[in-house]
């Protein structure tokens, strides 16, 4: 058995029951559902799509009907009766594609579209491979949370041109994320974009300086610490505000660093609470609400005894696909 949302499940045949409904295999019939489901929840991504590829209807049924000749298959989470969300999955040589993941407004939050991720995975055992908009922040954490990782700029665009049949305005503006079994069998092609956060900090010479260096890091959040020298003391005894600003900034960098998008500053606040005189600083961030080009981030600043120095408030803005054209 497997839940969501705390419910039960059992398979049988094509259908796979849960609590409040079931995820079955979409036939013919649902067409005008799917149709519905996906430019109603579509609306969600204004702003996230560029507006030269966004369209009254996102998705006509025209292009609706041939992803379905190309061999999309739709499941839905079927409620009391009613498709509530539905998602796609495609078999395209030695990869799995799952595509055209929607949810009506009015049910996400719900798990839906989790359970059926879950089921459409269980249902290859090829590596599979989801496109998104890269500007659709939240989309791409979503697929994180559930194991997947995005693949490099120089991957991302051959994975697009030889799997997918999108135009190459689409290709610019999309990134993609692999789950573990294609990151294995890639290598180095789908690394970690995590390792993005590295470098961020490992390229910039104030860091190097004051003596800056990442100890954690994964998508959207980062450590980073910090060696207390004499340098760094102002004329009381005390660490200097603003070494302790600096810290808190370049964990805000690795953070928001941390996707494969080139992130820059364009607002910041910080909050004093502690005197530090010496021993270790550390100043961990995390991301609190990436959407579209913009991304806020706290970062904690403590010392050895976890005791909170500072805390900063970052607000960043995405340029681009790190390595690609700004």
């Amino acid at each position: 058995m497997a839940c969501r949302g705390g419910g039960w499940r059992v398979a049988s045949g094509a259908a796979v029951w849960i609590m409040g409904g079931m995820i079955r295999r979409c036939e013919n019939e649902d067409f005008e559902a799917i149709y519905a489901i996906i430019n109603e929840a579509a609306q969600a991504y204004r702003g996230a799509i560029p507006g030269d590829r966004w369209h009254e209807p996102y998705m006509g049924r025209e292009e609706l009907a041939e992803q379905m000749a190309q061999g999309v298959v739709f499941y839905g989470d079927e409620e009391n009766g009613e498709l509530a969300g539905v998602m796609g999955i495609q078999d395209v040589g030695d990869v799995t594609l799952i595509r055209h993941a929607y949810v009506r407004t009015a049910k996400r939050r719900g798990g839906i579209g989790g359970s059926l991720l879950r089921h459409l995975r269980r249902l290859t055992d090829k590596p599979v491979l989801i496109g998104t908009w890269a500007d659709a922040a939240w989309a791409v954490r979503f697929y994180e949370k559930h194991g997947f990782k995005m693949v490099s700029h120089e991957e991302k665009d051959r994975l697009l041109k030889k799997y997918w049949r999108i135009p190459e305005r689409q290709v610019e503006t999309s990134v993609v994320l692999g789950d573990g079994t294609w990151l294995d069998r890639a290598g180095s092609g789908g690394k970690d974009r995590a390792m993005e956060s590295l470098a961020v900090v490992e390229r910039d010479e104030f860091a190097k300086l004051v003596g800056v260096e990442v100890v954690e890091r994964s998508p959207g959040r980062a450590k980073v610490r910090m060696k207390i020298r004499p340098e760094h003391l102002n004329g009381l005894g005390m660490v200097q505000g603003g070494a302790i600003f600096t810290l808190a900034d370049l964990g805000f960098a690795a953070a928001c660093n941390s996707h494969g998008f080139d992130a820059v500053a364009i607002n910041v606040s910080i909050t004093y609470l502690k005197a530090a005189k010496e021993g270790m600083l550390y100043a961990e961030a995390e991301e609190t609400s990436p959407h579209g080009k913009l991304g806020t981030c706290t970062i904690r600043v403590t010392d050895d005894a976890g005791d909170l120095v500072a805390l900063f408030q970052g607000l960043s803005y995405r340029k681009g696909p790190s390595g690609g054209k700004k």
